[in-house]
């Protein structure tokens, strides 16, 4: 949950910030100059937000590694668990 909660506290920040220099709370020069790239900046953070997650999740996925040892114990103890099966009379198809 704590990751959550720095989400939206990010997420809050973010949009307090954009709200105060969209509605001229905050009175800049630059800001004038800016206003229509003000107004579309949460667009291009959702934008980035997207390439942001596409890329974690592509990074994850290259570098995910298999368990060949963990997968030879596996089918040893089905073979183990089969021939105990059969030695107790059940009939596998």
């Amino acid at each position: 949950m704590t990751k959550l909660i720095d989400w939206m506290a990010a997420v809050c920040a973010f949009l307090s910030i954009w709200l105060a220099l969209l509605y001229h709370f905050i009175e800049l020069e630059i800001i004038n100059e800016y206003r229509g790239l003000i107004s579309l900046l949460p667009v291009f953070t959702v934008f980035i937000f997207g390439l942001y997650s596409a890329g974690t999740v592509l990074w994850r996925v290259y570098n995910f590694n298999d368990c060949n040892q963990d997968a030879l114990d596996l089918q040893m103890e089905i073979k183990d668990a089969r021939k105990d099966l059969i030695a107790k009379g059940f009939v596998f198809q």
